[in-house]
C-alpha cells in the first residue's frame, strides 16, 4: 500500500507564495533604500519586517512538509499499516502456547469487584436564603 501524502496541495500553494513573496521583498528593500522621507520608510520598512516574518514562517512549514514526506516514505517502506507476523520453529511456538494458556489459567484467578449498589437516596441540604443587596 501507499500512503498518499495529503500535503502536496499545500506544499505548492506556499511553494507559490514564497515565489510572489520574493520580488515583493527586495522591491521593498530598494525602495527603503531609495531617496525616500524617513517619515516613509518607516512604514516601508514595518512591511519589509512583515513580509520577511511571513516569508520566514512559510519556509519553516516548507521544511516541515518535507520532513512530514520523507516520514511517510519511510513508514510505506516499512509496508505500513500491516506488520507481518513472525514465523517461529514449532517448538518456540509450543514454548509460547503454553505460556499463554498459563497467562489465561491464572486470570481466572481474579475477578473486577462488584458494582457499586444503586443509589436509593439523595439527600440536599440547601443554605439559608439571602436578601439581594
Amino acid at each position: 500500500m501507499t500512503i498518499a501524502n495529503p500535503t502536496d496541495a499545500l506544499r505548492v500553494e506556499l511553494e507559490t507564495a514564497l515565489a510572489v513573496a520574493h520580488p515583493e521583498i527586495q522591491g521593498l528593500h530598494d525602495l527603503a533604500a531609495s531617496a525616500i522621507s524617513d517619515e516613509l520608510r518607516g512604514p516601508v520598512n514595518d512591511k519589509i519586517a512583515a513580509f520577511e516574518r511571513r516569508r520566514n514562517l512559510i519556509q519553516n512549514v516548507l521544511s516541515d512538509l518535507i520532513a512530514l514526506a520523507s516520514a511517510l516514505h519511510a513508514l510505506d517502506a516499512d509496508g505500513y499499516p500491516t506488520l507481518p507476523k513472525t514465523v517461529i520453529t514449532d517448538t518456540l511456538f509450543q514454548e509460547l502456547q503454553n505460556e499463554v494458556h498459563g497467562v489465561a489459567v491464572a486470570a481466572m484467578q481474579f475477578e473486577a469487584p462488584p458494582p457499586p449498589p444503586p443509589t436509593t437516596e439523595v439527600k440536599v441540604i440547601l443554605g439559608q436564603p439571602a436578601d439581594k443587596p
